[in-house]
């Protein structure tokens, strides 16, 4: 993964970026709501991580991956889940 023109490999580097992205985004779509003073929405405090990491086996990984479903439809990085169960393999032992 490249940020900011640094390539991140460690599980350990992605996985606090990738928590940082996805919170931001939910708070700059949450922050284009008008909130109405009796019923207004918490706020999310980006200052701290919403998930901290642990270690998974490579069991664990390669059960998630072929448990998704089936889609031709692909996130931003233009992977979809397909893709993603044809390299299973390769994913669950990039890091031996």
């Amino acid at each position: 993964m490249r940020v900011e023109g640094a390539t991140l490999q460690s599980p350990a580097d992605v996985a606090p970026t990738l928590n940082y992205y996805f919170v931001e985004s939910v708070a700059t779509i949450a922050s284009s709501f008008i909130a109405q003073e009796e019923n207004a929405l918490p706020t999310v405090n980006t200052s701290e991580p919403a998930a901290i990491p642990k270690s998974v086996s490579e069991t664990e990984v390669a059960e998630v991956i072929a448990n998704l479903k089936s889609s031709r439809a692909k996130d931003i990085y233009g992977m979809d889940t397909f893709m993603l169960k044809d390299i299973n393999s390769s994913i669950v032992n990039a890091y031996h």
